[in-house]
């Protein structure tokens, strides 16, 4: 199979993620089936489709560098990076998300612990 110069190029820039696409499948996987589970908690049927939609980011953004490796298709890349940069933006928005939850349940638990103390003592 012959490439052009182009072709080249996209297949040397997708390269590591084309390398890194197996494992890409398998968090895809993984996080699908995290997200199936949780839907039997009561909290997880709220949020159940977040690990499934991270999930399948994760899958179709293996599969379009499969693609792009293969073919040397600049938009199938394009497709692929994309996927990952909602994937990351997901996964970012969560984790700053967790750390504020963390902040307020923190910061009640410190005013609740004070109170309790002041009143234990007669301040209340």
């Amino acid at each position: 199979m012959e490439f052009d110069a182009q072709s080249e190029v996209v297949r040397n820039i997708s390269l590591p993620i084309h390398q890194a696409k197996g494992w890409m499948k398998l968090v895809g996987v993984l996080s699908i089936l995290y997200g199936v589970l949780m839907v039997f908690t009561i909290v997880g049927i709220i949020f159940a489709w977040l690990p499934i939609w991270m999930g399948v980011l994760l899958m179709q953004s293996a599969s379009s560098v499969e693609r792009a490796y293969a073919t040397g298709d600049e938009a199938q890349l394009v497709v692929s990076l994309s996927k990952i940069k909602t994937y990351f933006t997901i996964t970012g928005v969560l984790a700053l998300l967790g750390l504020l939850m963390f902040a307020v349940v923190f910061l009640f638990g410190m005013m609740g612990a004070m109170l309790g103390g002041m009143s234990e003592y007669g301040g209340f």
